[in-house]
């Protein structure tokens, strides 16, 4: 069993290997679904899901996101269209 030292930081390895994003996507992805379009909708396990584009990201960001964190709105919107 290893015991960090006083003098050993275990907090750098987290911070050096997180993403970094800009503010706006840091915001969006803190509630703010101005910023967000639904492109795709399915049912996994027994639960939906929405394909997310994020506004202001490249594609490869896009993102599965599961329906309890899609406001209302969204979800009205996409199943109109």
């Amino acid at each position: 069993m290893h015991v960090a030292r006083d003098d050993e930081s275990t907090d750098n390895v987290f911070h050096e290997n997180s993403p970094v994003w800009s503010g706006e996507y840091e915001a969006t992805y803190q509630g703010d679904y101005s910023g967000m379009r639904l492109l795709k909708k399915r049912v996994l396990r027994g639960k939906v899901e929405y394909f997310v584009e994020w506004k202001g990201r490249p594609e490869s960001e896009n993102s599965w996101e599961k329906e309890a964190t899609v406001s209302r709105e969204h979800i009205k919107e996409y199943e109109v269209s």
